[in-house]
């Protein structure tokens, strides 16, 4: 109980190239994939979130430089 017959394709991790024996020491593998993907979503959403706020300081910027111009 707890390990892997030698047939069994599921002692494979799915996100890498290691293969484990027993179930548990795949199941603790797994739990290092997730919180790599946590940080990777995380990050993601940080990048999006700056690109976005730098869209719009620009867009203000050239707002502000457009009316500018128009009252000289």
């Amino acid at each position: 109980m707890g390990q892997l017959s030698e047939n069994d394709q599921s002692g494979a991790s799915p996100s890498c190239a290691a293969v484990f024996y027993k179930v548990k020491s795949r199941s603790a593998h797994m739990k290092s994939h997730a919180e790599q993907e946590k940080k990777a979503a995380a990050l993601r959403l940080k990048e999006k979130e700056a690109a976005a706020a730098a869209a719009h300081q620009q867009a203000l910027q050239e707002e502000s430089g457009a009316g500018a111009g128009d009252k000289g």
